[in-house]
């Protein structure tokens, strides 16, 4: 049967250009907390937490308390080395191991991860072997930037590029709700909601009447009488096979679709807040020092070529202006074409050879002189049209297919080597900057061996980082953007909600997810204050 569903999935992958298939390794999974019951008779398990932001001194510890609706659910620390988690019902003691931070999270049976309250424990940090790729640091005490008045009712290309990490107001942030009680956590606790939209604007929602906004909780909750959107969790956890057959567990599937259906069902959340936000992310380390090249060219007012190579996420699939919705803001390579050009005054030919489906080993039977194309059958590449441009900058994106369909981190950096030096072979010096993949829905994977189809998404790029600072380092003009680190901060700041940042609802990030994958790459690129 297992053989029946891969197959299947690999002809609808095949159409929906994202490439997926079932590992067949895994852990079996454990009995369905919902097994007793039809998916449309079945409410999701919700869990708030009382306290979302805790300090505390190595040895103390502190209660926080969880209303949870609709299952049963454990707790655990991200990082069990920081802090030790203990609970009686859904009262949980948390307790300081060692000086750092992490998060105490809730699973349920089949692994899916609930809410989250982020814990620092102060004190001298505990030795530990050095990161292997050091991150800038942060000051506490940097003063919150005041990044207010911004265009924000139609696409603006310097207010979806400034950084999520910075100022004091966060434009269109995105949510999705699944059933009638449904909240949403805010990235940042909320001091004024400025304006609640559907999707494309076209709609304003209305506080006390469509929504309400609980800034102790963090949660901004749909009134029984709203019209906001809202899927029924029948709907979202289906018993009817969708066209993309993600199992979750027998007789249910995860929801999928291409397009703009997803986004359609989302609501855009503009508000300001007191956190200082710079405070609130481990930033990765800048690299302008090893883009000198092209650094050269900019200051000296030449024109530059890009080349973005890779699979659905760097062609930009759920972009809203891919799938005629929202504001129709561009893919993640538009928005850095764009803001080559605006902040350097150069004219900049690029050309988007990315291909949905393919896989980084795909990928070097073609590359660098043709895209990749890809059969119906969802395995079969083909060359396709020719490599037009002759690039000063290559982005590289693949990841998230490799893990989807069972190769391992170490297969998959050994492919992206062999990329980059068959793109420095035919142009010696262009410089490069490997995408790290975003993350996959964490609950897509099959019932037949309860593994998520992208368990590897944190592995592969830390086999990227070990690859760079082992070896592709040594080739200069190179570097890694951190985009699965940074992905993964948004994802626990919404609550682990993946359906709040996708536009498939399997592996395709909405325009919430598309900002911060432009972000990150041109913090790597033009250091951390590309925005000014």
């Amino acid at each position: 049967m297992k053989k029946i569903t891969t197959t299947i999935l690999a002809m609808c992958l095949a159409s929906a250009c994202v490439g997926c298939a079932a590992s067949e390794n895994g852990e079996s999974r454990k009995d369905s907390l919902y097994s007793s019951a039809s998916a449309e008779q079945t409410e999701l398990i919700r869990v708030y937490f009382d306290t979302f932001d805790k300090q505390i001194e190595k040895d103390d510890d502190f209660t926080v308390t969880a209303t949870v609706t609709g299952g049963e659910v454990r707790y655990r620390a991200l990082d069990e080395n920081i802090v030790s988690v203990s609970a009686v019902d859904n009262k949980i003691t948390v307790t300081g191991i060692a000086a750092g931070t992490t998060y105490v999270i809730a699973t349920d049976a089949q692994g899916r991860e609930y809410n989250s309250c982020k814990v620092t424990v102060k004190g001298n940090v505990k030795p530990i072997e050095p990161p292997v790729d050091p991150v800038d640091p942060v000051d506490p005490e940097t003063p919150k930037e005041d990044n207010s008045g911004m265009i924000y009712d139609t696409y603006d290309l310097n207010t979806y590029l400034y950084p999520y990490w910075r100022g004091n107001t966060v434009y269109n942030e995105t949510a999705l709700f699944v059933g009638a009680t449904d909240a949403t956590p805010l990235m940042y606790p909320a001091s004024k909601i400025l304006k609640v939209t559907s999707y494309d604007h076209t709609v304003t929602y209305t506080e006390g009447v469509d929504y309400t906004y609980d800034k102790q909780a963090n949660l901004l909750r749909r009134t029984a009488n709203s019209r906001m959107p809202v899927t029924a969790t029948g709907e979202w956890y289906t018993s009817t096979p969708t066209a993309f057959p993600y199992v979750k567990e027998p007789n249910k599937y995860l929801f999928f679709a291409e397009g703009n259906t997803i986004s359609n069902k989302q609501v855009s959340i503009t508000y300001e807040h007191e956190a200082t936000a710079s405070a609130e992310w481990t930033l990765p380390e800048s690299h302008e020092s090893d883009f000198s090249r092209l650094g050269a060219k900019l200051a000296a007012k030449q024109n530059v070529q890009i080349l973005y190579y890779g699979d659905s996420v760097v062609y930009g699939a759920n972009a809203s202006g891919q799938v005629n919705c929202g504001l129709h803001a561009p893919t993640y390579a538009g928005m850095i074409s764009n803001y080559i050009r605006n902040k350097f005054g150069v004219s900049v030919t690029d050309q988007n050879a990315a291909t949905g489906g393919t896989r980084s080993d795909q990928a070097t039977n073609y590359f660098p002189d043709y895209i990749t194309g890809l059969q119906s059958d969802g395995q079969t590449t083909y060359r396709g049209a020719a490599v037009t441009v002759t690039p000063d900058l290559i982005v590289l994106g693949y990841g998230l297919n490799d893990s989807a369909q069972g190769r391992t981190p170490a297969e998959y950096v050994q492919s992206i080597d062999t990329l980059v030096n068959k793109a420095r072979q035919k142009w010696a010096n262009v410089d490069i900057l490997v995408v790290a993949p975003t993350l996959g829905n964490p609950e897509a994977g099959f019932y037949e061996n309860g593994m998520s189809l992208y368990k590897d998404d944190d592995a592969q790029e830390q086999a990227l980082l070990n690859w760079y600072n082992q070896t592709a380092k040594n080739y200069g003009g190179i570097a890694v953007a951190r985009v699965t680190t940074m992905h993964r901060q948004l994802y626990h700041k919404k609550g682990n909600r993946y359906r709040d940042i996708t536009g498939n609802n399997i592996n395709h990030p909405n325009d919430t997810g598309t900002r911060l994958i432009a972000q990150t790459c041109l913090h790597t690129l033009f250091g951390k204050d590309y925005f000014k």
